[in-house]
C-alpha cells in the first residue's frame, strides 16, 4: 500500500514565491528612495540658487544705500559751504554799503561826477561812431572794384534809402513805351524815332544808367538777374531765362549791361507778366529793384486797347499782385504826368514787403 505524501504548506515553492515577493517589495524601495533623493537634490540647488540671488540683492543695496549716504553727506557739506559763502557775501554787501553811506557823506558831489563821467563816456562813443560812419561811407563798397561806373560828369553816386543787396538781386526794368519821355506828348513824338534814337532819350538813358549803378555795387559771390518787361517779360540775355547768374570777375554784369544797352522801349506796360516770370526763379529773389514810372496798361483777360481809362489801369496794377514773389520789392519811381495816384500806390507795395520807395531826380546818375 503506498503511502501518502503529508501536506505542508512550507515546502520549497512556498518560500521561493515568499522569498521573490520580499524581494520586489525591497527592490520598490529602493527605486521610490533613490527618486526622492534626486528630488531633493533638484529642489535644495533652485533654493540655494535663489538664496544666492538674494544675497547679491542685499548686497547691491547695501552699495546703494552706502552711495547714497555718501552723497547726502556730500551735499550737507556743499550746502555748508554755500550756506557760508553765502553769509560771507551778506556780510561784505553790508560793508560795502557801510562804506558808500560814508562816501556819499563825505563827498556830495561824488555821484554827479560819475554821472558826468559817464555822460562824457556815451558822448566819446556816440563821436567815435559818427567818426567811423564818415570813414565807411569814403570807404569803397563791395562789388565796387568789379566793374566801373561813369556816366557824363556828373558825380552822383550815392542813392538815399538803396542798399543792393541779398544772395539773390533781380533788377526788374519797365522797358515800355512811356519809358521813352516824361510826358505823354514826348512819348507819342518818341515813339516814331528810329531804335537806335529811341535809345539814347534821356529818361531811358538815365533807366540804363541807373541799373549799371546799382549792378557795380554788386559783389563776387552774389547772383543776379536783369529782366525787362513791355507786354511780355524776360532776362535780358534770352538763354538766360529763369536762371541766376552768379558774379564772379565781373564780366557777367557787363554783359547783361550791354544787352540792356540793346533794349529798346516799346509796346504797352504789363507787369502781371513781369511779376510772373519773376515768380519762375529758383530760388526766389531776396530783392527785386523795380524800376518803372507807373501803372500797367494791361493785364490777362482783358483785350488790348489803344485807350485805357485810369480806373482799368490801377485794376491791372492790383491784379499784377497775384503772382507778386515773396521778397521785398524796392521801387525806382521815374515820374511821368497822367498817373498821380502811382505813386501811393507802389510806395505802398514797397512798405508791405519791406523794401524802400525812391522818386529818382532827373539828375541821377546822368
Amino acid at each position: 500500500m503506498v503511502r501518502r505524501r503529508e501536506f505542508s504548506v512550507f515546502n520549497l515553492s512556498f518560500l521561493d514565491v515568499i522569498a521573490c515577493g520580499f524581494g520586489a517589495v525591497i527592490l520598490f524601495f529602493i527605486i521610490i528612495n533613490s527618486e526622492v533623493k534626486t528630488r531633493s537634490t533638484n529642489v535644495n540647488k533652485d533654493m540655494l540658487n535663489e538664496t544666492e540671488l538674494l544675497e547679491e540683492r542685499v548686497i547691491d543695496g547695501k552699495d546703494r544705500l552706502a552711495e547714497i549716504k555718501n552723497n547726502i553727506e556730500k551735499t550737507e557739506s556743499e550746502k555748508q559751504i554755500v550756506e557760508g559763502s553765502i553769509q560771507e557775501l551778506i556780510e561784505r554787501i553790508k560793508e560795502l554799503e557801510l562804506e558808500l553811506s560814508i562816501l556819499e557823506e563825505k563827498s556830495p558831489s561824488l555821484v554827479d561826477a560819475i554821472e558826468q563821467l559817464q555822460t562824457d563816456i556815451k558822448n566819446a562813443i556816440e563821436l567815435k561812431n559818427r567818426l567811423q560812419s564818415q570813414a565807411d561811407s569814403k570807404e569803397k563798397i563791395p562789388g565796387e572794384s568789379l566793374i566801373s561806373f561813369r556816366s557824363g560828369t556828373s558825380n552822383k553816386q550815392y542813392l538815399s534809402g538803396f542798399k543792393v543787396e541779398g544772395d539773390y538781386v533781380l533788377l526788374l526794368v519797365d522797358a515800355s513805351a512811356s519809358m521813352l519821355g516824361r510826358t505823354v506828348g514826348d512819348v507819342l513824338r518818341f515813339t516814331k524815332l528810329p531804335d537806335n534814337r529811341k535809345r539814347n532819350t534821356p529818361k531811358w538813358r538815365q533807366v540804363v544808367n541807373s541799373v549799371n549803378w546799382m549792378s557795380s555795387k554788386l559783389d563776387v559771390g552774389q547772383n543776379f538777374q536783369i529782366y525787362t518787361f513791355n507786354t511780355e517779360s524776360g532776362s535780358v540775355i534770352d538763354e538766360m531765362n529763369e536762371q541766376w547768374i552768379e558774379v564772379k570777375d565781373g564780366s557777367e554784369i557787363e554783359n547783361s549791361i550791354t544787352a540792356l544797352r540793346e533794349v529798346v522801349p516799346k509796346d504797352g506796360t504789363n507787369l502781371y507778366a513781369a511779376f510772373v516770370a519773376a515768380s519762375k526763379l529758383e530760388p526766389p529773389p531776396d530783392n527785386i529793384y523795380l524800376l518803372t514810372d507807373g501803372f500797367p496798361t494791361q493785364s490777362p483777360d482783358y483785350l488790348v486797347k489803344d485807350y485805357v481809362t485810369y480806373d482799368e489801369r490801377i485794376a491791372h496794377f492790383n491784379r499784377s499782385l497775384i503772382h507778386l514773389p515773396k521778397s521785398r520789392i524796392n521801387v525806382l519811381f521815374y515820374t511821368m504826368e497822367g498817373d498821380p495816384a502811382a505813386p501811393k500806390h507802389y510806395f505802398d507795395l514797397a512798405q508791405e514787403t519791406g523794401g524802400s520807395f525812391t522818386v529818382v531826380s532827373r539828375d541821377w546818375p546822368l
